[in-house]
């Protein structure tokens, strides 16, 4: 049993041996004239192709823009500017957009707040940039000064339409914020009251105004220069019309007929410091809408 194993053995070898001997040696192999004269032909057409298409070594890579370097204002550049000193094109219409909608470069470091700019580029970029390092030094750029201009032009435009406080109506007060119908009421009761406003800071003697919305006032509002109130006079007008006045009222009404019953007409404001009880301030008040 054994001895008929290893035989099976040495026979496998064998054939298997006469296989790889086959594979592994070389035969002269014939080729047919007609199949030969095809291939012939076949490989010169493959040449006169290969002759038509360019070789590699003939083309050369696609030259990228060297960046040009000079001064610049964020403000004021192009796209076509942005892309010579080296931005992608799609980061120049990002801060075109970003200017579209208002946006303005202040200092040098803004350009930093466009999503997406490099740090490299700005580093490269950053002595050429035409603005102040930070917001203490440096001169403006032409934007930030024209701004600064049409600000203050606009600021001259808005003083020089201010409406007349004596002319205004109930309307025209409410628009100022603050100011609602029964304030907007007493500001005009209180006008009239007065025979007009000659100062605006008389607005501190209606009730409910407080400070910030006669500040309001002042900004919408004016008196005209050559304007004249409605005066009294502490001659003739008797002592009802003269209490009616809020800077005179019974008590100096009293004083002022009472004085000048004993010693005659008034000449000038001067003659009613001469009443001891008269305060100045109450002359001062009073001198404006009296007349004599």
């Amino acid at each position: 049993m054994n001895g008929f194993v290893v035989m099976l053995g040495i026979t496998i070898l064998a054939v298997l041996a006469t296989v790889v001997y086959d594979r592994l040696s070389v035969k002269p192999t014939f080729v047919d004239p007609i199949e030969s004269k095809v291939l012939d032909s076949l490989v010169s057409i493959l040449n006169e192709n290969q002759a038509d298409i360019p070789k590699a070594q003939n083309y050369k890579p696609r030259e990228s823009k060297v960046p040009v370097f000079r001064k610049f204002d964020p403000n004021l550049a192009s796209k076509e500017d942005f892309v010579e000193l080296g931005l992608k094109p799609y980061l120049a219409e990002r801060i075109e957009k970003y200017r579209s909608k208002g946006g303005k470069f202040k200092i040098k470091t803004d350009l930093k707040k466009i999503y997406g700019f490099p740090e490299s580029l700005y580093l490269q970029l950053e002595e050429y940039v035409d603005l102040p390092e930070n917001f203490a030094v440096g001169k403006k750029s032409p934007l930030e000064k024209q701004w600064k201009k049409n600000t203050e032009i606009q600021k001259l435009k808005v003083e020089f339409t201010k409406q007349d406080l004596n002319k205004a109506d109930s309307i025209a007060l409410e628009k100022v914020y603050g100011v609602g119908l029964k304030l907007a009421s007493r500001i005009i009761k209180y006008r009239e009251k007065l025979g007009g406003f000659v100062n605006v800071t008389q607005l501190k003697e209606v009730w409910g105004l407080d400070s910030t919305t006669i500040q309001e006032i002042d900004r919408k509002f004016s008196i005209d220069d050559g304007f004249q109130p409605k005066k009294i006079n502490a001659n003739t007008d008797d002592f009802q019309l003269l209490r009616s006045h809020p800077y005179v009222g019974y008590q100096k009404a009293k004083l002022i007929t009472s004085y000048r019953k004993q010693h005659g007409m008034f000449h000038s404001i001067e003659q009613m410091r001469q009443i001891q009880t008269m305060s100045a301030e109450d002359i001062e008040k009073m001198k404006s809408y009296l007349v004599f």
